[in-house]
């Protein structure tokens, strides 16, 4: 699986390359049946600063940075995009990537007959 990884306003020690790295392969193995060079991952995760107090309500803010961004696995029939947000960049990639194999677990069921919850695939309804 070929991935990019893409940073704005932080970047990426080596222990945490490693932590992506595990969660990478860990989703690659849900993708036995594909090419190892078709299914393209594309992180994106960037740095922002909370500024204004008027909406939250509050007199301090208690964590003044947060991550967001987004995982995009590209595949044949559908591409799957998942918005991460969290405090960390560990918080926000390891709530996205679990969110990202729920979004694989449905497509497989739907678009690879052989992994689909349904026993005869028959019995789907077509549109006339």
């Amino acid at each position: 699986m070929h991935y990019t990884i893409t940073t704005k306003d932080c970047s990426l020690s080596e222990g945490l390359e490693k932590y992506l790295q595990v969660h990478i392969e860990k989703l690659a193995k849900f993708l036995p049946k594909f090419d190892r060079d078709l299914p393209l991952l594309d992180i994106i995760v960037r740095k922002h600063k909370k500024k204004s107090l008027k909406k939250a309500g509050k007199k301090h803010i208690d964590n003044p940075v947060y991550y967001d961004g987004t995982l995009k696995l590209i595949l044949p029939k559908k591409p799957l995009v998942v918005k991460i947000l969290g405090k960390t960049i560990e918080e926000a990639t390891n709530l996205g990537f679990s969110h990202l194999l729920k979004e694989l677990e449905t497509y497989k069921g739907k678009h690879m007959s052989s992994d689909s919850e349904y026993f005869d695939r028959r019995s789907i309804r077509t549109r006339r």
